[in-house]
């Protein structure tokens, strides 16, 4: 079996979207989120869809990412419902990834630095904040128009940017470092130059916020997240169920062959 570049797209969207849903629902520390889709970014160059149980695989990676965090979710639940068989494989899984990504546990987070640049914003005078305070453990996005993103707002005489509710900015932002995360290769990106673009503040305000930031790079990542548009959810689950039959067949024939090792 092999999925074309607009089908491996749409699982790869679809993938990410899942990690970052089941993180937030099993309350995992913001470090674990952009570590998982770091971690899947990464090994999913070397490794085809195909080949894997993706759901166990998907947990694999957020249990690796909780190692590499020091911390732990509420995975309890769904490990407790899971057969000896797929426990077996998601620990498979894991040893692979961390093999693979060369034991390099130190992976930066963008949300870290997004909370820093906030306060860094208002220590320089550049936002005044009229209320609120940001609560990076209790997201909401149900009055957030994606539409709006990078709406510029208003200044008062002063030229300062006037942020009407600092929780709103900052669910905003985790919005669009989501849509960074889904449309660009981050990887290849520093941490700071996404994190920053994921600011949902006009350019003029965040320029020359830290030092070795072109914000031609920010700009840059802005203008492709812009364009980005994702495949529709009917083409997804075509997919989706393309890969489930295939997977099927697939334990079908390694029960045959009395082969039950995960393929990573």
């Amino acid at each position: 079996m092999h999925l074309d570049e607009k089908e491996r797209e749409a699982i790869d969207i679809h993938n990410q979207k899942w990690i970052l849903e089941y993180c937030r629902s099993a309350d995992c520390p913001l470090a674990v989120q952009s570590t998982s889709i770091f971690l899947y970014k990464k090994v999913m160059k070397k490794r085809n869809v195909e080949d894997l149980h993706i759901k166990l695989f998907l947990l694999a990676i957020i249990l690796l990412a909780c190692k590499c965090e020091n911390t732990t979710c509420n995975l309890n639940a769904l490990f407790g419902s899971m057969s000896s068989k797929d426990k077996e494989k998601v620990i498979a899984y894991e040893q692979k990834l961390a093999e693979t990504i060369n034991f390099n546990f130190h992976i930066p987070s963008p949300y870290t630095r997004i909370l820093g640049y906030l306060i860094l914003l208002q220590e320089k005078r550049r936002i005044k904040v009229l209320k609120g305070q940001v609560d990076p453990h209790n997201l909401n996005f149900e009055d957030i128009d994606l539409n709006e993103l990078l709406e510029e707002e208003c200044e008062n005489k002063e030229g300062i940017y006037i942020v009407p509710d600092i929780n709103k900015l900052w669910n905003k932002s985790v919005l669009l470092l989501d849509r960074i995360f889904l449309s660009i290769d981050v990887e290849n990106i520093h941490v700071n130059i996404y994190s920053l673009a994921a600011v949902n503040l006009p350019l003029r305000i965040i320029d020359k916020l830290i030092e070795n930031v072109d914000i031609n790079d920010v700009k840059c990542v802005r203008t492709k997240i812009k364009g980005y548009k994702e495949p529709s959810k009917e083409f997804t689950e075509k997919v989706l169920c393309k890969l489930l039959e295939f997977r099927k067949q697939s334990d079908e024939n390694e029960e045959l062959c009395n082969n039950n090792e995960p393929k990573l």
